[in-house]
């Protein structure tokens, strides 16, 4: 039976500590609740974490992880830097490397 004998994402059941959920509203679908699971996770953990009140949140790069620790950052009122340049066309790897640098 899967979740019984099979474990990770092809499972169907699992067991957790009540403490360790979060309850999905039955209005968000769960392809629109799932990127909150774990990149969610993962970067609201960091930000509460890493700062003190005051302290600015720097988040580099802008895309799966990076969006949602600015969002985070936002709402817990840290200030915060992002990184959301984007190369010129055609750059070469070493015109983006300078770039990335200054």
């Amino acid at each position: 039976m899967t979740g019984i004998t099979t474990d990770g994402g092809y499972a169907e059941v699992m067991i957790a500590e009540a403490r360790a959920l979060a309850l999905i509203p039955d209005e968000l679908k769960s392809g629109d609740a799932a990127p909150l699971v774990c990149a969610g996770i993962t970067t609201f953990t960091r930000t509460a974490n890493a700062g003190r009140a005051g302290d600015t949140v720097a988040v580099q790069g802008i895309g799966g992880l990076g969006h949602l620790a600015v969002q985070f950052a936002r709402r817990m009122g840290f200030p915060y830097r992002g990184d959301w340049w984007r190369p010129r066309q055609g750059a070469s790897r070493a015109e983006t490397r300078s770039a990335c640098l200054h």
